[in-house]
């Protein structure tokens, strides 16, 4: 303590460059804790497990159908239970302001596989599988419980409107059960041959594994399966894999993962900056002790015990610092939590999680601790050198090791500044990179364009000649409200998280490849309407635009973006030329125009192969209108 007070200069700048460090690495630690190790706090989290399908490198979460999950359910004994969730929009009415909330079709042992039971209320039975009441019954989300009905415990029992439908209200689910990480109402499924000759409906399929089963033995398994489902089914499985990857790698998706990993590694080069920034402050500090160093020597101290003492002053300085970096770590983390936006965040189940637990503070005073004695090291190993006669002679200033210590300090400030230089490029790039995510989608004007959507209830709008009937009165009627210069239709907008991918050949096509879907080009499938491509700025390079005439009656078209137009039909004309789409086999689709290129998600940083189908001769029950 003494020789802090000699220095306080040094002391201070030594304390927070410290404190510095591991702040920034206790609060990765917490946003890695969320976000990767623990994004849900479920029971027996490493048993849970995601079953993709695809073809080696384009393995995908939702290409399980209906078929092989129940075909799953039978013939993997690998898993305790298997299980999938189906995509479902929800309108929920009559509670004040209509709201769209994100639901899922859920299978049998859906709950049982995560392990949660709701918080109020019951699971869903056997009964509710089979609709035996002939009333269908839904769980909500803790998060839509409390802000659609102001946690209301007389919900459960009740009755409420969904598209339009009436729909029980049997529990409750507590925040810890958000899987799929997006889900805010969750509905029973059933199993059987409907569902199995269904090839529209695709799942995430979830699985627990049992306690005696590896994750490389699942693997095996499901890929000695995968041939089998090639044989029964191989139009839609020809040369399918399947594999297994862990629920904690999947919930929070792959590009969040790899972001929150760069920025560990970012944190690790801070502190190594720190480390080398506070072994410089300590050579000074050491430097102006070395007639103490001497003396000390000249009495029967050894060398060791020199060390011993510097590098106990080093974890002083460690312990100093970490109530300095528990109240930086507190306010970066609550920054962090307070800055992310409600959009994203629903994908992020682990997010409002995120703070300093007992592992967390376990970990930054672990960290503090190391890193003083790593950056005490060098320095109280050189510094215990000292010789009496030149320090007496030099008047107490240090002499004996001068060079070496000069070389040691040179070389630490060598290595701040390499990292220093690597941090700030790999930071830059970091911030391009997500600036760019971020941004407008190149080739595309979002700036004055507004949106609207909505999802029309099956019940109500059981056809898609209701379902295209309804899309053209909304639309013409948006074009006539004040203000708006033009409105058009889109099934998926740009940069707003969803699409639509199938596969399409032509009637060029090798016959080999006809009958193996997989084997044929991959496309995005957008609904459109006349107007869409001015609106949005997308570029008309040949032939002409979808029209409001292109009705159900009409010759079956599609506009393609010029990528289609090179990967289906290479160097031929598209133009007058036919293609046929994988979800709509039973009809043929003449090719009228080809648009420019554009990005329709900022996680892929390249323009899909696109396909614009008009909405009046296809009809869907998602719509939304730009305006």
């Amino acid at each position: 303590m003494r020789s802090w007070k000699n220095h306080p200069g040094y002391t201070t700048a030594a304390i927070l460059t410290l404190a510095l460090g591991v702040a920034a690495n206790t609060t990765m630690y917490s946003v890695a804790e969320g976000i990767l190790f623990r994004p849900l706090p479920l029971k027996d989290l490493d048993r849970m497990v995601v079953i993709e399908g695809g073809h080696p490198g384009r393995f995908n979460e939702l290409d399980i159908s209906g078929a092989d999950l129940m075909d799953l359910r039978e013939n993997t004994p690998s898993f305790q239970y298997v299980t999938g969730a189906s995509w479902w929009d929800a309108n929920v009415t009559g509670e004040g302001f209509p709201e769209k909330a994100q639901g899922f079709l859920v299978t049998p042992d859906f709950f049982e596989m995560i392990g949660v039971q709701p918080a109020l209320g019951r699971s869903f039975s056997t009964e509710d599988y089979n609709n035996a009441s002939g009333t269908r019954v839904v769980i909500l989300s803790e998060g839509l419980w409390e802000r659609k009905f102001a946690r209301d415990k007389q919900v459960v029992g009740r009755l409420i409107r969904l598209n339009g439908e009436a729909f029980m209200v049997v529990g409750i689910m507590p925040k810890s059960a958000r899987v799929p990480a997006e889900a805010e109402i969750w509905s029973p499924l059933a199993l059987g041959e409907k569902l199995r000759a269904n090839p529209t409906t695709h799942f995430y399929t979830y699985a627990r594994l049992k306690p005696e089963i590896s994750m490389e033995q699942a693997g095996v398994e499901l890929h000695a399966l995968a041939p089998r489902f090639a044989t029964i089914r191989p139009k839609s499985n020809a040369a399918v894999d399947l594999r297994v990857v862990l629920l904690r790698e999947r919930i929070s998706g792959n590009l969040t993962a790899e972001y929150t990993r760069m920025s560990l590694v970012a944190a690790a080069m801070l502190l190594l900056i720190a480390a080398s920034n506070v072994a410089n402050l300590l050579f000074a500090m050491i430097s102006g002790r070395g007639r103490e160093i001497a003396m000390r020597q000249a009495l029967g101290s050894s060398r060791w015990r020199i060390v011993r003492q510097f590098l106990a002053e080093s974890i002083v300085f460690g312990l100093a610092s970490v109530p300095v970096a528990l109240v930086l770590t507190l306010w970066a983390v609550d920054l962090n939590k307070r800055a992310m936006p409600a959009e994203i965040e629903i994908h992020l189940p682990g997010w409002q999680s995120i703070g300093i637990d007992g592992a967390s503070l376990a970990f930054g005073i672990a960290t503090a601790l190391l890193t003083a004695v790593v950056a005490g090291l060098l320095p109280a190993w050189i510094g215990s050198r000292s010789d009496l006669n030149a320090q007496l002679r030099e008047g107490g200033r240090s002499v004996a090791g001068t060079g070496s210590r000069s070389r040691v300090r040179a070389a630490l400030v060598v290595v701040q500044v390499t990292f220093s230089m690597v941090l700030m490029a790999g930071g830059m790039l970091m911030y391009r990179g997500a600036k760019e995510m971020v941004a407008a989608a190149p080739g595309i004007h979002r700036e004055e364009v507004q949106s609207a959507s909505m999802t029309l209830p099956a019940k109500k709008y059981p056809k898609a000649e209701r379902l295209a009937e309804f899309a053209q009165q909304v639309v013409e009627k948006a074009r006539t409200l004040p203000g708006v210069e033009s409105a058009a239709l889109i099934h998926d907008v740009p940069y707003e998280g969803g699409w639509t991918m199938t596969h399409a050949e032509t009637d060029r096509s090798p016959a080999t490849l006809q009958g193996s879907r997989m084997q044929l080009p991959e496309v995005q499938m957008q609904l459109t309407s006349e107007g869409y491509f001015p609106l949005m700025g997308i570029p008309l390079r040949q032939g002409r635009d979808l029209s409001d005439s292109d009705g159900p009656d009409a010759r079956p078209v599609a506009v393609i973006s010029e990528l289609a137009a090179r990967q289906l039909f290479g160097e031929v004309d598209p133009v007058g030329q036919r293609i046929r789409l994988d979800n709509q086999p039973a009809r043929w689709i003449t090719v009228v125009g080809v648009c420019g290129d554009v990005l329709h998600t900022w996680i892929l940083r390249h323009p899909q192969p696109t396909v614009y189908l008009p909405y009046h001769q296809t009809g869907s029950a998602g719509i939304t209108v730009l305006m």
